[in-house]
């Protein structure tokens, strides 16, 4: 949602979403700053003297999973670094139930611990990795560039044979782990594909429309592209309703909000009180709620409910904005 995210004090050895289905490990705590270079790339800048190791992390679903093993599977990375850097790719499955926590105070993905070159060398959760027939780790170097071209890095052979997890695997794991950087030293992601078959390619180009449909099943908000979700951000496409109660009446609905496609899970939703006055409230357009929540969630929606304020009468404009997070990893 914005074009850097700061270094996160979550922790040496931890995790946190960077971007959108992106979850970053550091293994230095505060350990890396992130940012979005003009041609839409992510570049991962070391801010630790020590140095720091990273891994890029995504995951995908059950229906996914049990899709994607049931074919071989090749890799491309296109990438560039300020100083040449080692790094490695490695798949992953699990017939887990939950997947690790990432939530705040918890930040665990996948990656427990990296190797040297960038692979995890242990896991949180029972993992298995997919092995390449016989070919051994996708360890490569990152190198530098002269122009504004990046460097491509194919792979291909991984190959589960139709063993019986291709049917019972809940979560899949694609993990891009590097050496340790330098301070000031940086990693510039262009793309990480990976597809069926055995010729590693670039991602195909998607339409806005399409990108923004595959993300509204893990993540959705009120609030208009670029803005953070924060309480008093003024009521720009926040969802809005009429007041249907008088005044202080308990688990009175607020705005209802519907999707137009569902989410992949039922969300955690978060409410923002538009403008001035209390945090996290339903308001109307002098007065706040109070005890509002964004009850009755599901994977289509949920309905916003509070009691009403004094003073307010049947028939008031109320306004809030929300978040929804059904993020891997989040929701539980």
């Amino acid at each position: 949602m914005t074009s850097t995210v700061a270094a996160q004090a979550v922790g040496a050895e931890k995790s946190y979403y960077v971007w959108d289905q992106t979850i970053l490990f550091q293994t230095a705590d505060s350990g890396i700053t992130s940012s979005r270079g003009a041609n839409g790339s992510l570049k991962t800048l070391s801010a630790q003297a020590a140095g720091t190791q990273l891994a890029l992390v995504q995951y995908l679903g059950q229906l996914e999973a049990r899709k994607l093993l049931n074919s071989k599977k090749c890799v491309n990375v296109a990438a560039n670094a300020s100083v040449a850097t080692v790094a490695t790719i490695s798949l992953w499955y699990t017939t887990d139930a939950q997947l690790p926590d990432i939530a705040a105070g918890t930040s665990n993905s996948i990656v427990l611990t990296l190797d040297a070159s960038g692979k995890p060398a242990t896991q949180n959760g029972a993992w298995t990795e997919l092995a390449r027939s016989n070919l051994g780790d996708a360890k490569f170097t990152i190198g530098t560039s002269a122009t504004t071209l990046f460097n491509d890095y194919p792979f291909a052979a991984w190959d589960l044979l139709g063993v019986a997890a291709t049917d019972t695997a809940t979560y899949f794991a694609i993990v891009v782990g590097t050496a340790a950087l330098a301070q000031n030293t940086y990693v510039e992601w262009f793309s990480i594909s990976l597809q069926d078959g055995t010729m590693p390619t670039r991602p195909a180009p998607q339409s806005k429309t399409t990108v923004i449909e595959d993300c509204q099943q893990y993540y959705r908000m009120s609030f208009l592209p670029g803005v953070l979700p924060a309480d008093n951000v003024g009521n720009e496409g926040a969802s809005a309703s009429i007041q249907t109660n008088t005044a202080g009446i308990a688990g009175s609905f607020g705005p209802v909000v519907r999707f137009d496609n569902p989410m992949r899970a039922t969300p955690l939703v978060a409410l923002y009180n538009p403008t001035a006055g209390a945090a996290a409230q339903i308001r109307t357009l002098t007065r706040d709620w109070t005890l509002s929540t964004g009850s009755g969630a599901d994977a289509l929606g949920f309905e916003p409910a509070g009691t009403t304020p004094a003073g307010s009468t049947l028939g008031e404009g109320c306004k809030v904005h929300w978040t929804c997070d059904a993020r891997f990893g989040i929701v539980l």
